[in-house]
């Protein structure tokens, strides 16, 4: 078993009961995620019970899209991924990544 990187979700740092609405959720999950890319090389599961495994697998899937379309976009010779959006159909926007 590797190393185990846990997180709290801002409105639980905050002391809030009722959680952030789910776009936000995912955008800090993300932000962990990101951070626990750079520690490690080589596989990364994302575990979480309950509401944190819920948005653990939305941002696998939303990583796992990217990721792929990216690659696409490589071995395309262009390396854009508005092109190979263009082919494949648009990414499903959320609103942290419509403020972007």
């Amino acid at each position: 078993m590797g190393a185990v990187y846990p997180f709290d979700y801002p409105y639980m740092l905050a002391g809030r009961k009722r959680p952030d609405p789910l776009p936000q959720l995912i955008s800090a999950h993300r932000l962990a995620f990101a951070g626990v890319v750079d520690k490690h090389a080589g596989p990364i599961v994302l575990v979480g019970k309950s509401m944190g495994g819920r948005v653990g697998c939305h941002l696998a899937l939303q990583e796992a899209d990217r990721r792929a379309r990216l690659e696409i976009s490589r071995e395309l010779g262009h390396g854009r991924i508005d092109v190979t959006d263009t082919y494949l159909g648009r990414r499903t926007k959320t609103k942290e990544s419509k403020a972007a």
